[in-house]
């Protein structure tokens, strides 16, 4: 019933006008049975550019962030490993390449594709039935159903969740079950990287395998998800759709500094559907609440403290992590902020995640820094941004953290992690741990 489909386009036709369906199949995956989740191979590129842009999590900013300090973290094995692996990507982006890290170049690619996959689009975040809650769920009430229940908010384990776990098995069932990739890896480590990296593109060009195609797009979905589930507004309220119908103005303190110019919501909902464009809006001043975690607080802050310098603001978390601000909570809430749970493997340890990032959502997406709740047609103003900049760094560094200890359990593997199959990888291990998951992943033709 579920396929997923390889396209393929002549690189001579630089337009990728033509698309060729060259195999189907269908996937099962054991440890979560998220085998209802698509891969998609060489995407339709001009169909997609010709499209709005997708509403984007963390916006392209964030998620670039995310996916740099978790590259930056990860061993040199690992980092050999995650080039091999991005080398082979013909997707063609748009922004300079030069200051990003491998993982940053495919960062965005999940929401560059949501619009054409519509599939993936409820993969992006986790929705907390709040209308199943009598009296719905807000700031300053407590409620013992207001929170994450991965059975009620995750169905059939369709949402950030569930393709967090599904990808990490995906890329640990893909990558380990070709040995012969980790002894070229090997030989890497010893030769000059570039000089075999024409060899390898050559190959390539002569035919990938389907297992490295799915490989890089497990990779670029896990990359990107894990930083959807760190911004609390994509695990939040059913009823408004994440902050999504809750308009707000942006009011600025003009006496203080210029106002920069704010990314406006895209063109794309949640549900990868496009709608109206309202681009022409005075000043681009009307927002919803979704769209200012997305993008506008961390476009602010990059604005106001780092003189316009993404690298700066990336900087300033990495800092913030190396010195293990991350875990200093100092909100006197309930909020689990440590990062001792970082196994992608485990459905438990994701969940506290979402928890997390839930908890956020209410305490300060949803409230006013007087507590109050904030309401569709409510005044944004530059204080909001200033105290809520202390939570989005955390969860951008926590991403980046959580991101690399995936990466390193998944992919820096060795003999005797391969031989474990207890399947019970611990929550608490950390990058470069020798304990991992090894999952069978079956690909059955379609009959």
């Amino acid at each position: 019933k579920f396929h997923s489909f390889e396209t393929t386009v002549s690189k001579k036709q630089k337009h990728f006008s033509t698309l060729k369906k060259i195999e189907k199949h269908t996937m099962r995956a054991v440890c979560v049975p998220v085998y209802r989740f698509l891969f998609v191979a060489a995407p339709a590129a001009l169909l997609i550019l010709l499209l709005p842009s997708p509403t984007e999590a963390w916006g392209k900013e964030g998620h670039q962030i995310v996916a740099n300090i978790a590259y930056q973290r990860l061993s040199t094995k690992t980092q050999s490993v995650i080039n091999d692996i991005v080398q082979y990507d013909d997707w063609h982006y748009k922004d300079n390449e030069e200051e990003l890290s491998p993982l940053g170049k495919i960062a965005n690619w999940a929401d560059q594709v949501r619009l054409y996959y519509k599939w993936s689009s409820k993969l992006h975040f986790v929705d907390i039935r709040d209308d199943e809650v009598k009296g719905g769920c807000h700031p300053s009430l407590k409620d013992d159903e207001c929170v994450f229940f991965y059975e009620r908010d995750c169905v059939e384990d369709g949402c950030a969740v569930g393709a967090i776990v599904n990808y990490t098995n995906r890329i640990a069932a893909y990558y380990q079950r070709h040995p012969q990739q980790q002894q070229q890896h090997e030989i890497a480590q010893k030769q000059e990287y570039h000089a075999i990296r024409g060899e390898r593109k050559a190959r390539h060009s002569d035919g990938r395998s389907n297992s490295q195609h799915l490989l890089l797009t497990s990779l670029k979905f896990l990359t990107h998800f894990v930083g959807d589930i760190h911004q609390p507004l994509h695990v939040s309220r059913t009823s408004d759709r994440g902050g999504n119908d809750i308009g707000v103005k942006i009011v600025h303190n003009h006496h203080s500094h210029p106002p920069p110019f704010y990314s406006y919501p895209s063109l794309v909902d949640r549900y990868g559907n496009a709608h109206h464009d309202d681009s022409g809006h005075h000043h681009h001043y009307s927002h919803n609440l979704h769209s200012i975690w997305d993008t506008t607080i961390i476009e602010y802050a990059i604005h106001k403290y780092f003189n316009d310098s993404q690298t700066l603001f990336q900087k300033s978390i990495h800092e913030d992590i190396i010195a293990n601000r991350l875990d200093d909570d100092n909100d006197n809430n309930d909020v689990t902020s440590g990062l001792e749970c970082t196994n992608g493997h485990d459905v438990k340890c994701v969940s506290t995640w979402a928890e997390e990032s839930w908890i956020y959502a209410l305490q300060y997406a949803y409230a006013n820094l007087d507590g109050s709740e904030i309401t569709d047609g409510a005044e944004i103003r530059e204080e909001y941004f200033d105290d809520r900049l202390k939570i989005v760094k955390k969860q951008l560094g926590k991403a980046g953290v959580r991101l690399a200890n995936i990466l390193e359990m998944t992919l820096n593997v060795t003999k005797e992690t391969k031989e474990n199959k207890d399947g019970n990888a611990p929550c608490g291990t950390m990058r470069g741990s020798t304990t991992t998951t090894t999952t069978n992943t079956t690909i059955a033709p379609k009959t």
